[in-house]
């Protein structure tokens, strides 16, 4: 935000240039002021109608406003004319698994893992693609090439407390629900699940110390 002041003048006498545009564009995103990343949007579209970048800012802003279906239709451009460009197919599969058109998730996770195999927030996605797919054995060995990496989102922990408690693994279970806690305490998913785990322990445990007389 402290940037834009500084770049908004220097930008406007500089209408050609693509690269202040975008950088323009990307600090009005962080800092999200929306509307100012659409405006250098259109700015930079006027230089370059190729700009797979100005469609992917253009895209986060939509989605920042919550106006998936105009994110998604940027996105979708934008991989249109650069297949390749780092993030896109994460971008864009992202926003179908916001939708829950997990289908069309899975295959945008799996386009960006072929351009960067260790991205562990598309392995955590492209997990959870799969499980909701019921795609139970693929999104564990998906999970766990996950959890190996840096910087794994919490619903990799999450879905792999799911699935070990789904296979009576309980302590394990518990383990991976409590570490997807500590990284968000405030999302319920994690607490519902772990909830339900130590209920079913307790459960056992009284019914297993029960004597009928």
């Amino acid at each position: 935000a402290e940037a834009i002041p500084y770049l908004r003048p220097t930008a406007e006498k500089s209408p050609d240039n693509e690269e202040l545009h975008g950088v323009l564009a990307q600090s009005c995103l962080y800092a999200k002021q929306y509307q100012c990343t659409l405006d250098e949007y259109k700015q930079i579209l006027t230089v370059n109608p190729n700009s797979a970048q100005a469609h992917m800012l253009a895209g986060e802003a939509w989605d920042g406003m919550f106006e998936q279906e105009k994110a998604t239709a940027e996105f979708e451009e934008a991989e249109k004319v650069a297949p390749n460009e780092p993030n896109v197919h994460f971008g864009l599969g992202y926003l179908y698994w916001k939708q829950k058109r997990y289908a069309d998730a899975e295959r945008e996770f799996e386009l960006e893992l072929k351009n960067e195999p260790d991205y562990a927030q598309a392995l955590a996605y492209l997990g959870d693609a799969q499980l909701r797919l019921e795609q139970k054995e693929a999104a564990q060995a998906t999970l766990e090439k996950a959890l190996t990496l840096p910087g794994v989102p919490r619903i990799a922990w999450l879905d792999m407390g799911i699935l070990l408690g789904d296979q009576g693994k309980n302590e394990a279970s518990i383990a991976d629900l409590q570490r997807a806690i500590a990284m968000d305490p405030s999302e319920v998913d994690a607490h519902w699940r772990l909830a339900r785990l130590l209920l079913d322990r307790k459960s056992t445990r009284l019914n297993s110390s029960h004597i009928t007389i």
